[in-house]
């Protein structure tokens, strides 16, 4: 209470200019005086006057505060989007996998997802999702939608190791169409080397790069990848061939394996 009268005796001219100023506003807009009316007149043109940018720059905050709120619902639904489409393309992707199994009905497949990269300097591998409880096995082949991804090296009894086609230990037989020249594809990052194509054979840049079938691992007719360069050197009996492989590797997420193959038994890859 003490602070309370203390604050009233030290604000006591404002209080009394504040009183005065309301009873002079009274006795204003209460007088009918010709006088008194027109500086009545005068006085709301200056309100008027002041106010209105007052609430000019008050409005200017609302729309501004709208806008901030807008600029986020338009973040959101940016994000929402990229992971509707995100979505689409993981649906796309699916979709062309089991067409791709369904169209290669005389085998059993083990769909996969990635679970982990290894892109060493000497060695490129997955991990996958799949082991031997699914059935994989060591020499399981390993394709996508776009053809021949590579095969497990190793499995355990819920994950396996699979190397990829780009990996430079890796070997696969290979037939070239049209032409039908047949090779094998040692694996390297970015092109792969075709070897042992006699001169003789047609290749041209273009031709695709598919299974030979002659292996215990692939079947037929697998698509690999496509032709983007031949050269004959005199020196040589055998073309140099670079093949461009169908699969991207560092896009990889979700693969097939394939078991129980039936196939011819030919050359095994190493």
């Amino acid at each position: 209470m003490t602070n309370f009268i203390s604050f009233i005796y030290n604000s006591r001219d404002y209080l009394t200019l504040f009183l005065a100023i309301f009873l002079s506003l009274f006795l204003i807009s209460s007088n009918d005086n010709p006088a008194v009316s027109s500086m009545r007149g005068i006085v709301l043109d200056s309100y008027r006057f002041i106010q209105k940018p007052i609430f000019t720059i008050s409005d200017l905050m609302k729309v501004r505060k709208e806008n901030k709120i807008i600029r986020r619902k338009n973040i959101e639904l940016s994000v929402m989007v990229s992971n509707l489409r995100e979505a689409r393309i993981e649906n796309e992707r699916l979709r062309n996998l089991l067409s791709f199994s369904e169209s290669k009905k005389v085998y059993e497949f083990v769909s996969s997802e990635v679970i982990g990269y290894n892109m060493g300097s000497f060695s490129n591998s997955i991990i996958l999702d799949a082991g031997l409880e699914k059935g994989i096995s060591k020499n399981t082949p390993v394709v996508n939608s776009d053809g021949v991804v590579g095969k497990v090296i190793d499995a355990g009894e819920k994950s396996s190791v699979v190397q990829l086609l780009d990996d430079q230990n890796f070997r696969i037989a290979v037939t070239i169409n049209p032409g039908g020249a047949n090779g094998i594809l040692h694996g390297n990052r970015g092109l792969s080397d075709l070897k042992e194509v006699p001169k003789g054979l047609m290749v041209t840049v273009g031709d695709t790069v598919v299974t030979s079938g002659y292996s215990d691992i692939y079947p037929i007719g697998l698509m690999v990848g496509i032709v983007r360069s031949v050269d004959e050197r005199p020196e040589y009996f055998f073309k140099d061939i670079k093949v461009k492989p169908f699969v991207t590797m560092a896009k990889l997420k979700e693969v097939l394996l394939l078991l129980d193959l039936n196939l011819n038994k030919g050359v095994t890859e190493k």
